[in-house]
């Protein structure tokens, strides 16, 4: 009982940015997992990545992506956010993806700050920044 509280507590505490890149499906898969979601291409769309950054830091989110550059802001100009999840989604793979995500929230959660994590079909690779 008690790992299950802790586990619904990681999860209420996530705020998670999800970039232009991400499908709906994976946006409803984390809304009906109990993540609060905002959906740049629902409610930004049109802002830069730097902007992204700066409004995760500013809501204190994890940002959820497919654009690679992400990983080139973090380790290549050492631009700092909470946290970013790219995710590499072939279509055929998506399911299989959509489940690693919530499988790493759920198990890291709040764990995940600071971290830049990547998730695809067959493999999690999670790296400090």
């Amino acid at each position: 009982m008690r790992r299950m509280f802790l586990q619904m507590r990681n999860i209420l505490k996530l705020n998670i940015i999800a970039d232009e890149n991400i499908g709906g499906s994976v946006i409803n898969a984390l809304r009906t997992s109990g993540y609060s979601v905002v959906s740049i291409k629902e409610q930004f769309p049109g802002l830069s990545d730097q902007q992204i950054i700066d409004l995760a830091k500013e809501t204190d989110s994890l940002i959820i992506t497919e654009d690679n550059d992400f990983g080139k802001w973090t380790f290549h100009f050492r631009v700092k956010s909470k946290g970013i999840i790219l995710l590499r989604i072939k279509y055929s793979d998506k399911d299989k993806i959509i489940n690693n995500l919530l499988s790493v929230l759920q198990q890291y959660g709040s764990k995940l700050q600071n971290k830049f994590a990547v998730i695809t079909a067959y493999k999690i690779r999670i790296r400090d920044f």
